[in-house]
């Protein structure tokens, strides 16, 4: 089958990584063609265009100019800042299947607004680059829930301390929000209890539909636990946490306090848990159907790949933005 034609937006932090997202480390070959830029910069401009091969007459600083150039596109990849999220609208009029970078907005209004236009089209696919909900590890977490931890009381989530509200939630925070929203299903409510100093820390516990509290610890200068963590706490005396960028799974016994519910991770007592859980996504055929196949894949391609599938026809969309209205949310109150 014909390759996808793809205009890249944004070339700063995140678009000149899609040259590798794009390569199947199997064979090296791209499941998708870069035969567009458009970025306001000129400086980045002309570093795209030499980097990705394009002429200048395929680069343009404006989404408006690269439609009313008719360069055959199929798909649109909007790597811009998450309050510069236009070009994802902008996509979606012209009738471009969208592939947008995480988060989907800064606000929840700005999500609405994607998602009820995802909604609208009727042949567009649009897409969320949120893959850390399809870790194997991940999927192999939420298995494992009844039979180690029992009803789960507490979701706490930790960053690898950077600065809270300018960098950690939206890049790491978010993620970790997803997971808590699409994989362990809690409706985050409008409400939320925050300290923090200047914006550097944060400590935030949001009100979660089912009572179970999601904690959020992003400490700027005072952790250093592999990166990001997930520590699950339920009533049967385990607990349950991921760390090292989620890529470790860890099972220790652990009292549950309400109290005192903010364990980090690692530490003493803990045990890890790696095999059982990678054996139980090969042997669970509900797991084996929304986790990578291979924990070793560059989580990004395989999302790339899934929604090139569900262009094609032969998969479902597996992260429409409907799915992150209330991850927005979650992280506008963790950081108000």
């Amino acid at each position: 089958m014909k390759k996808l034609r793809l205009a890249l937006v944004g070339y700063g932090s995140h678009g000149p990584q899609y040259p590798t997202y794009l390569a199947d480390a199997t064979t090296s070959e791209a499941i998708a063609d870069i035969v567009a830029l458009v970025d306001p910069d000129e400086q980045k401009r002309e570093e795209g265009s030499h980097n990705l091969q394009l002429a200048s007459s395929s680069c343009f600083s404006r989404m408006k100019d690269l439609f009313a150039s008719n360069l055959a596109i199929d798909a649109v990849v909007v790597a811009t800042p998450a309050h510069q999220r236009q070009p994802v609208l902008e996509a979606i009029e012209a009738g471009k299947h969208v592939f947008c970078e995480n988060v989907l907005a800064d606000t929840e209004e700005a999500a609405r607004a994607i998602s009820e236009a995802a909604r609208k089209t009727q042949e567009a696919i649009i897409c969320v680059n949120e893959q850390w909900r399809f870790l194997p590890n991940i999927i192999a977490l939420k298995q494992l829930i009844p039979t180690q931890i029992g009803q789960l009381r507490c979701i706490t989530i930790g960053g690898k301390g950077r600065h809270a509200i300018k960098e950690e939630i939206p890049r790491i925070g978010s993620h970790l929000l997803s997971i808590a929203v699409n994989t362990f299903g809690m409706t985050v409510l409008d409400g939320a209890s925050v300290r923090f100093k200047d914006g550097a820390d944060i400590v935030a516990t949001l009100r979660t539909k089912s009572d179970v509290p999601i904690v959020g610890k992003f400490l700027s200068d005072k952790y250093d636990v592999g990166r990001c963590y997930i520590l699950l706490e339920g009533d049967s005396g385990c607990a349950l946490a991921i760390g090292g960028l989620l890529e470790a799974l860890y099972l220790r016994s652990v009292p549950y306090d309400s109290v005192a519910h903010s364990s980090t991770y690692p530490q003493k007592g803990w045990v890890r848990h790696e095999p059982e859980a990678l054996n139980l996504i090969a042997n669970t055929s509900e797991a084996r159907s929304v986790a990578m196949s291979d924990p070793k894949m560059n989580p990004t391609f395989w999302l790339l790949r899934e929604w090139v599938k569900a262009i094609e026809g032969t998969a479902q969309n597996p992260s429409p933005p409907e799915d992150y209205i209330n991850v927005v949310r979650a992280m506008q109150l963790m950081m108000q």
